[in-house]
């Protein structure tokens, strides 16, 4: 599993986070196995004890520990990976010349490698994200998404060997198929960073009043609540424990109804001053082209947009570090609850 953890935006309440994610490592002493059941419970056995580091390393995720903390766990997993690279090159032989599950594996560690050295794949500060342009933002959404899913699509081909190898060799080894709860965890957190990212984007061009860019930033996050929501429904029963599902779900539908209640108040204050800077332009001419009463109406117009625009901006903002913080806090607790591994009892094949 992976991730840097991120940081916590005093001023909007919003963390971000670098995916979780977790795979089965394996590594064996050069011996010629006399039986594919010896090989694959030496294997196993090393499994066991790189998963019980990944756990470790996700508890850190999982519980917010410091920066620093997390950052010596990601480099300690680094060093661990290295390792097994070189002990698999140097001394597993595999079995009878079968080396797919060596090869396998080895494809799966380079790639984490590659994947947590790689900055692309980093979610960085809300803010500075905001001062990159909407077509950079969006562009970095695509590059994550393609990254994560070669990641994942190796962790599947290495279950896949997994599975042919047991067939081949008649065990049953143990081998997840589909989605595994840290690949969930990581669809789950790229949806609350996207949507987070664009309303911090988005609120940027409130400050500035640039309508034009309120437009487009908001049509982008419309688009990605849609698309969450296609996810959310399509995540609905991966597992029974539903609670980050439906906190992400709760997450797109209040952006939706910003996009009902805040921007029309925006785009109507926003256009509305415009015509009202023009109209006192005119009025302190006193060319007699608008009267005091006609001034005095545009006033009263003005205030009152104004008073509902930051009536409206203040409510939502507020419900909204409401709502984030809770994810925060959803997501924390659906890793503790989820991600625990027992070395001690874990069994590599099953007996059953």
């Amino acid at each position: 599993m992976i991730t840097k953890l991120l940081f916590l935006d005093i001023n909007y309440k919003k963390i971000a986070f670098v995916f979780l994610f977790f795979f089965q490592v394996t590594f064996c002493f050069s011996q010629n196995y006399r039986t594919a059941d010896a090989y694959i419970n030496d294997f196993g056995r090393n499994e066991n004890y790189i998963n019980s580091a990944l756990m470790e390393y996700s508890k850190s995720i999982a519980y917010v520990d410091p920066e620093k903390r997390v950052q010596r766990a990601l480099e300690e997993l680094l060093l661990k990976l290295d390792k097994i690279n070189s002990i698999l090159n140097t001394h597993d032989k595999g079995f009878k010349n079968d080396d797919r599950l060596r090869e396998s594996l080895l494809n799966v560690s380079k790639s984490v490698i590659t994947y947590l050295k790689n900055e692309d794949n980093i979610l960085k500060d809300y803010k500075e994200q905001s001062l990159t342009s909407l077509d950079e933002i969006v562009a970095s959404f695509e590059l994550k998404d393609k990254n994560n899913e070669v990641l994942y699509g190796d962790f599947r081909k290495y279950e896949e060997t997994k599975k042919a190898f047991g067939e081949k060799y008649n065990i049953a080894i143990k081998n997840a198929s589909g989605v595994n709860i840290y690949e969930y965890n990581t669809n789950q957190n790229m949806i609350f960073y996207k949507l987070n990212v664009l309303d911090e984007k988005l609120m940027s061009a409130i400050n500035t009043m640039d309508l034009n860019l309120i437009v487009s930033c908001n049509q982008q996050i419309v688009k990605t609540c849609i698309e969450a929501q296609n996810k959310t429904a399509l995540y609905r029963d991966y597992f029974y424990d539903r609670s980050l599902n439906n906190a992400s779900i709760l997450l797109a539908d209040f952006y939706l109804n910003q996009d009902r209640e805040l921007i029309p108040a925006v785009v109507e204050f926003l256009t509305f001053s415009q015509h009202f800077k023009n109209t006192k332009i005119l009025f302190e001419e006193k060319d007699g082209s608008i009267s005091v009463a006609e001034y005095n109406a545009e006033v009263r117009k003005f205030n009152e947009l104004k008073t509902k625009f930051y009536t409206t901006l203040n409510s939502i903002n507020m419900n909204k570090n409401f709502l984030i913080n809770s994810w925060v806090i959803t997501n924390s607790d659906f890793l503790k609850k989820n991600i625990n591994f027992d070395i001690t009892n874990y069994r590599y094949v099953d007996t059953n």
